[in-house]
């Protein structure tokens, strides 16, 4: 069985979010200084949906990485390959339970280009 998402769903729901956040009227009403905390999580989420649902496609080469760093830069984070919260998103990408075995492997391999250290972390090595 295979499970066919929306890759831009997350985009849109962050955007909803945000938009509810911040009100019509910019700057009309705020979350509050629980705002920057929430988009790092929307930043995880983001990147936990899309990485789920690119392995669910069986994307090919390369789309996973180029899809992570276009949700990144919409979430205005520069060295993404580098951030802590990437590779915890990518942890639980690849602990998700809707992925098999081999979608598993398909994520081992379309990670190759980050290096060695950047799997281990992924996939349980601290």
């Amino acid at each position: 069985m295979r499970i066919r998402l929306d890759a831009r769903l997350p985009t849109l729901l962050a955007a909803v979010v945000l938009a509810a956040c911040h009100g019509s009227d910019l700057g009309s009403h705020s979350c509050g200084s629980g705002a920057e905390a929430s988009a790092g999580a929307l930043y995880q989420e983001d990147v936990i949906s899309f990485t789920v649902a690119s392995l669910a496609r069986e994307d090919g080469d390369g789309e996973l990485l180029r899809g992570l760093g276009r949700i990144a830069e919409e979430h205005g984070i520069a060295d993404w390959e580098a951030a802590p919260a990437t590779i915890d998103a990518l942890r639980t990408a690849a602990n998700a339970p809707e992925l098999d075995d081999a979608a598993r492997a398909r994520l081992r391999q379309q990670l190759a280009p980050l290096g060695d250290e950047a799997i281990a972390r992924t996939f349980g090595a601290q």
